[in-house]
């Protein structure tokens, strides 16, 4: 990192050709996702023309304004790989508040899809990058109010009981799968034509500016809705990779192996080099695969089977200790250890599949039981990411991270927490219903509360 050589009192202004660099490396359109503000046209008068727009500082400008000056220094301050070119309006929200809300990395990963985008327009060369703006509810029974999630670069979310958490998470992991409605569908097909509960995710891409796909849960059936039209596949240009704890309970036929294809969605050798490519920070150790055995009563090994009579293949992890290394199958571990491996896996299929499309990744029940160190460590691990991440805070974990006041939590200061931005879902989504977790049958009808 560049030492800053700035003193307090100066403030490092961008010279005019380099605002024309910034401005122009974005065909002169505003850098923030889904803007679509003019900012360029004609003078009043005569011939000439008129700029509304404006080439903000990531970093600051001066050592005390919004965002800092992170350690950089006066070069990089001073350069258009610090610019970001905006429209008035955006360019000053970006500062207010001491820039709160818009942190270092939310701007740069702006910056850098603004560029593509002006990029594929030259050379039409594609790109993966992306921006997901927000998660919201459109429709549920009896609700009052309907939430809304604006994303950054780094989210995390709680909320008070019953906000709607857990239907707003299901219903963007449906975007991908929609085995994540199920939970909604009803018994009887319906003759409504009104949705009985509908979610929006709402995202911008190289080539899109603004899109929108909606799930609607319609009777017994699950629809996607891609800007108007009935979309009949998953989205292209996006990826929700999401997990419950319904995805965990193994199938009796299922081996350690046909247990993580399905939990990932990815075949045989996909898992084989997802597997090499996991963060040991989460996992204990290196995961591996063998063919199992057991002994019979006569203490006699034999090939392990499943119900079917195939060869039963074990995921185990080796596991470092002071003395000899040892193997320890993917049931022997810890449930925090098993779900540490499953979020290594996840985090290793979405940066490779966010080299190929815009990817979120959410996680909210794989994390229930998570102590405060291992916590912090997955939030650092994703910090880290190229892509998108939405971490649901545990209830466990509210009063180590959180302060309310007014009804209204805010992170407490911590330096780890840096890059993330609390998204607190402050009303319930019906006043007089008691929260109920997921009933745990897909495809049951589930009374309402159990929705939330």
């Amino acid at each position: 990192m560049r030492k800053s050589t700035a003193s307090p009192a100066k403030r490092i202004n961008f010279k005019p050709s380099v605002a024309k660099v910034i401005r122009e490396r974005v065909d002169g359109k505003c850098s923030v996702p889904r803007c679509k503000n003019a900012i360029r046209g004609p003078a009043a008068k005569g011939t000439g023309s008129i700029n509304l727009g404006v080439a903000s500082h990531i970093y600051s400008a001066a050592l005390g304004g919004p965002r800092g000056q992170g350690g950089m220094d006066n070069a990089f301050i001073a350069s258009a790989e610090n610019g970001l070119w905006c429209c008035q309006i955006h360019g000053s929200a970006i500062d207010k508040n001491a820039g709160e809300g818009y942190p270092p990395e939310q701007l740069f990963a702006w910056k850098a899809l603004a560029e593509a985008r002006a990029s594929k327009l030259i050379t039409d060369t594609p790109s993966p990058l992306g921006w997901v703006d927000a998660i919201q509810l459109l429709r549920f029974p009896h609700a009052t109010t309907l939430p809304r999630l604006e994303l950054s670069r780094c989210t995390l979310v709680a909320g008070v009981t019953a906000s709607g958490q857990t239907s707003l998470l299901d219903l963007a992991g449906a975007v991908t799968q929609s085995a994540y409605a199920q939970r909604f569908i009803q018994r009887e097909p319906s003759t409504s034509r009104v949705p009985f509960v509908e979610g929006r995710l709402t995202y911008a891409t190289v080539d899109a500016l603004d899109r929108s796909v909606d799930v609607q849960v319609l009777g017994d059936d699950i629809h996607r809705i891609l800007e108007g039209k009935p979309c009949l596949l998953p989205p292209g240009d996006i990826q929700v990779i999401y997990t419950t704890l319904n995805d965990l309970q193994a199938r009796p036929h299922e081996d350690d192996v046909a247990f993580l294809l399905r939990l990932l969605g990815v075949d045989r050798s996909a898992l084989k080099a997802i597997a090499n490519a996991i963060d040991l920070r989460l996992a204990p150790g290196p995961l591996r695969f063998r063919d199992g055995v057991e002994e019979d009563d006569h203490g006699v090994s034999h090939p392990r089977r499943t119900p079917s009579g195939e060869r039963y293949v074990e995921a185990f992890c080796e596991i470092r200790t002071d003395e000899l290394p040892a193997e320890v199958t993917l049931n022997g571990l810890s449930t925090s250890q098993q779900r540490g491996v499953i979020l290594a896996l996840l985090i290793a299929k979405a940066q490779q599949i966010s080299q190929e499309r815009l990817t979120l990744l959410i996680v909210e029940d794989l994390i229930v039981n998570f102590d405060s160190s291992k916590f912090m460590q997955l939030l650092a691990v994703l910090g880290e990411m190229p892509f998108q991440v939405l971490v649901a805070v545990p209830p466990a974990r509210h009063n180590e991270l959180l302060e309310e006041c007014a009804g209204v939590a805010t992170l407490k200061p911590n330096p780890d927490l840096s890059s993330w931005r609390l998204r607190w879902l402050g009303a319930p989504i019906q006043d007089s219903s008691p929260s109920v977790r997921r009933s745990g049958v897909q495809g049951s009808r589930a009374p309402i509360a159990k929705l939330l």
